[in-house]
């Protein structure tokens, strides 16, 4: 009688519990140093799309003065409406925070389309903080559509507090003294209008949208003294002469010579 000899088992092809432990360790530290890095990118992405918006708004401006005698297109404000005075300026006001994306002297030179115009005057890291600005420098809660506005000297030549300007009240861009070192557009802190008042002023800030530190606020006590905000937070600002360069925000405090263009 013949004896049976078992044959050799055929080894198993799937994976142990240990060698699944160490693969998903692998991922898990790749993905630990990966995210990071991938959020980094993805920042820089941002904020050369803002340096973009801000480049295609000062172009639309050297267009509109080249059409004007060489006048820059004034700043409006939040009583600039598109029934009044705001249709002389950039872009009139609907009402504090909001932007109408149909009249205004800059549009035509920006994109034909209400997406487009939009597109261009809003920065994709902007993450809605809440506005500024009105009786008391109170803070005006409601959603933005802009993230930009200009230097309010522009229009500063014949502005009276009793008045609204009137059309063609602005300076010539020829006439702005050291353009690189003036700042003509900015990335503000929850703008309300189309006006900065510049770094003197106890409303209107840059934002730090792009260095990782900007502010949040729910009331409108010291905004000044976020010193990680100060200190960290950046975001861009674009010169008279066109260059578009990251300022953060305690720079900006302390150098009050980047806003009159007169100067």
């Amino acid at each position: 009688m013949r004896s049976c000899v078992p044959g050799n088992r055929r080894r198993s092809t799937g994976f142990t519990l240990l060698e699944i432990l160490i693969v998903v360790g692998i991922i898990g530290l790749l993905m630990a140093i990966l995210f990071p890095v991938i959020g980094k990118v993805r920042e820089q992405v941002r904020s050369m799309d803002c340096e973009n918006n801000e480049r295609k708004l000062y172009l639309a401006c050297v267009q509109y003065a080249a059409a004007n005698d060489n006048y820059l297109p004034w700043p409006t404000q939040i009583s600039e409406t598109a029934t009044g005075a705001g249709q002389y300026g950039v872009w009139a006001m609907d009402q504090s925070l909001i932007a109408n994306f149909k009249v205004g002297t800059l549009w035509p030179y920006i994109s034909d389309t209400v997406e487009g115009r939009q597109r261009a005057v809003f920065c994709p890291s902007d993450v809605q903080e809440s506005g500024r600005g009105g009786d008391g420098h109170s803070i005006t809660f409601g959603v933005r559509n802009f993230s930009y506005s200009f230097n309010q000297l522009i229009r500063a030549q014949v502005y009276s507090a009793s008045s609204s300007a009137p059309p063609g009240s602005s300076i010539k861009l020829s006439l702005v003294k050291t353009p690189s070192r003036k700042i003509m557009i900015y990335e503000e802190f929850g703008p309300n209008d189309a006006t900065c008042w510049g770094p003197s002023d106890s409303d209107d800030f840059i934002s730090g949208r792009h260095g990782g530190q900007n502010a949040t606020l729910s009331d409108t006590a010291g905004l000044a003294s976020k010193t990680s905000w100060r200190r960290i937070g950046q975001s861009n600002q674009c010169f008279f002469d066109g260059h578009v360069e990251p300022m953060k925000v305690d720079d900006y405090f302390r150098d009050t010579t980047t806003f009159g263009p007169l100067k």
